[in-house]
Protein backbone atom coordinates (compact mmCIF):
# COMPACT_ATOMS: atom_id res chain seq x y z
CA UNK A 1 0.00 0.00 0.00
CA UNK A 2 2.63 2.74 0.82
CA UNK A 3 6.41 2.56 1.99
CA UNK A 4 8.30 5.16 4.49
CA UNK A 5 11.22 6.90 2.80
CA UNK A 6 13.31 9.26 3.12
CA UNK A 7 13.33 11.49 0.05
CA UNK A 8 16.25 14.03 -0.47
CA UNK A 9 15.26 17.66 -1.58
CA UNK A 10 14.27 18.38 -5.10
CA UNK A 11 14.29 21.56 -6.95
CA UNK A 12 11.20 22.05 -9.23
CA UNK A 13 9.96 24.20 -11.70
CA UNK A 14 6.19 24.92 -12.26
CA UNK A 15 3.54 26.55 -12.84
CA UNK A 16 0.92 27.42 -9.91
CA UNK A 17 -3.01 27.72 -8.60
CA UNK A 18 -4.64 27.72 -5.55
CA UNK A 19 -7.54 26.05 -5.01
CA UNK A 20 -9.21 23.37 -2.62
CA UNK A 21 -10.64 20.19 -2.37
CA UNK A 22 -14.20 21.18 -2.52
CA UNK A 23 -14.17 23.14 -4.97
CA UNK A 24 -12.09 20.21 -7.31
CA UNK A 25 -14.84 18.05 -6.36
CA UNK A 26 -17.40 20.53 -8.29
CA UNK A 27 -17.19 20.54 -12.00
CA UNK A 28 -17.14 24.07 -12.28
CA UNK A 29 -14.62 25.22 -9.31
CA UNK A 30 -12.01 23.41 -10.19
CA UNK A 31 -8.74 24.50 -11.16
CA UNK A 32 -6.40 21.46 -11.87
CA UNK A 33 -7.94 20.40 -14.85
CA UNK A 34 -6.62 24.26 -16.45
CA UNK A 35 -3.20 23.93 -14.69
CA UNK A 36 -2.48 20.46 -16.09
CA UNK A 37 -3.72 21.22 -19.80
CA UNK A 38 -1.88 24.67 -19.90
CA UNK A 39 0.99 23.08 -18.17
CA UNK A 40 1.67 20.53 -21.29
CA UNK A 41 0.43 23.25 -24.07
CA UNK A 42 3.13 25.53 -23.06
CA UNK A 43 5.82 23.22 -21.28
CA UNK A 44 5.75 20.02 -23.02
CA UNK A 45 8.74 21.04 -25.35
CA UNK A 46 10.67 21.71 -22.40
CA UNK A 47 10.39 18.08 -20.99
CA UNK A 48 13.63 16.44 -21.12
CA UNK A 49 13.55 12.61 -20.98
CA UNK A 50 15.41 12.74 -17.52
CA UNK A 51 13.21 15.40 -16.07
CA UNK A 52 10.34 14.39 -13.59
CA UNK A 53 6.93 15.68 -14.13
CA UNK A 54 5.72 16.87 -10.35
CA UNK A 55 2.17 18.15 -8.86
CA UNK A 56 3.07 19.80 -5.70
CA UNK A 57 0.77 20.59 -2.47
CA UNK A 58 1.62 23.03 -0.77
CA UNK A 59 1.18 26.33 1.55
CA UNK A 60 -1.24 24.24 3.19
CA UNK A 61 -3.71 26.96 4.71
CA UNK A 62 -4.86 24.08 7.47
CA UNK A 63 -5.49 20.62 6.18
CA UNK A 64 -6.88 18.64 3.78
CA UNK A 65 -9.98 21.10 4.19
CA UNK A 66 -8.38 24.10 3.55
CA UNK A 67 -7.06 25.75 0.46
CA UNK A 68 -3.66 24.78 -0.63
CA UNK A 69 -1.06 25.98 -3.88
CA UNK A 70 -0.76 22.97 -6.69
CA UNK A 71 2.10 23.70 -8.64
CA UNK A 72 2.48 21.68 -12.04
CA UNK A 73 6.15 21.29 -12.01
CA UNK A 74 9.34 20.02 -13.72
CA UNK A 75 12.48 18.28 -11.91
CA UNK A 76 16.16 19.91 -12.28
CA UNK A 77 14.59 22.62 -15.06
CA UNK A 78 13.95 26.10 -14.68
CA UNK A 79 10.82 26.91 -16.69
CA UNK A 80 10.96 29.95 -19.31
CA UNK A 81 7.97 31.79 -18.52
CA UNK A 82 7.51 34.77 -16.42
CA UNK A 83 5.10 33.21 -14.29
CA UNK A 84 7.18 30.30 -13.09
CA UNK A 85 6.95 29.17 -9.61
CA UNK A 86 10.27 27.58 -8.18
CA UNK A 87 10.65 25.53 -5.35
CA UNK A 88 12.75 23.26 -3.52
CA UNK A 89 10.97 20.36 -2.30
CA UNK A 90 12.07 19.85 1.50
CA UNK A 91 14.13 16.61 2.34
CA UNK A 92 12.34 14.58 4.87
CA UNK A 93 10.28 11.50 6.04
CA UNK A 94 7.49 10.55 3.57
CA UNK A 95 5.20 8.35 3.21
CA UNK A 96 4.77 6.87 -0.77
CA UNK A 97 1.85 5.76 -2.45
CA UNK A 98 2.46 4.23 -5.78
CA UNK A 99 -0.82 3.32 -8.37
CA UNK A 100 -0.32 2.20 -12.35
CA UNK A 101 -3.22 2.69 -15.09
CA UNK A 102 -4.59 5.04 -17.21
CA UNK A 103 -4.42 8.86 -16.34
CA UNK A 104 -5.92 10.52 -14.56
CA UNK A 105 -7.97 7.98 -13.02
CA UNK A 106 -4.72 6.20 -11.68
CA UNK A 107 -4.28 9.66 -9.33
CA UNK A 108 -7.46 9.44 -8.33
CA UNK A 109 -7.15 5.72 -7.22
CA UNK A 110 -3.78 6.82 -5.47
CA UNK A 111 -5.02 10.23 -3.48
CA UNK A 112 -7.75 7.72 -2.52
CA UNK A 113 -5.75 5.18 -1.03
CA UNK A 114 -4.29 8.11 0.65
CA UNK A 115 -7.37 9.62 2.08
CA UNK A 116 -8.60 6.25 3.82
CA UNK A 117 -5.03 5.27 4.79
CA UNK A 118 -5.02 8.85 7.10
CA UNK A 119 -8.83 8.67 8.19
CA UNK A 120 -8.71 5.78 10.04
CA UNK A 121 -8.81 5.88 13.60
CA UNK A 122 -5.69 3.54 14.21
CA UNK A 123 -3.36 5.34 11.67
CA UNK A 124 0.23 5.38 12.89
CA UNK A 125 0.85 8.20 10.97
CA UNK A 126 0.16 12.14 10.66
CA UNK A 127 0.49 13.96 7.85
CA UNK A 128 2.23 17.38 8.24
CA UNK A 129 0.52 19.38 5.81
CA UNK A 130 3.87 20.90 4.75
CA UNK A 131 4.66 19.73 1.42
CA UNK A 132 2.83 16.63 -0.40
CA UNK A 133 3.71 15.73 -4.19
CA UNK A 134 3.05 13.57 -7.09
CA UNK A 135 5.64 12.45 -9.05
CA UNK A 136 4.55 10.84 -12.39
CA UNK A 137 6.97 7.95 -13.25
CA UNK A 138 5.86 7.09 -17.13
CA UNK A 139 2.24 7.84 -18.84
CA UNK A 140 0.43 5.08 -16.27
CA UNK A 141 2.54 4.91 -13.41
CA UNK A 142 2.31 7.83 -10.48
CA UNK A 143 3.90 7.76 -6.73
CA UNK A 144 2.50 10.34 -4.07
CA UNK A 145 4.76 11.34 -1.37
CA UNK A 146 2.69 12.51 1.94
CA UNK A 147 4.45 14.39 4.22
CA UNK A 148 4.21 12.94 8.21
CA UNK A 149 5.80 14.01 11.23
Amino acid sequence: MFNIVEQPAINVSGIAVRTNNRSEMQSEGGKLGGLWQQFYQHFAAQLPAASGVYGVYSDYASDEHGDFTVIAALAGVALNDDDAVDLTLPAGKYLKFSQQGDMPQAVVVCWQAVWAYFSAEDCPHTRSFTTDYEHYISANQVDIYIAVA
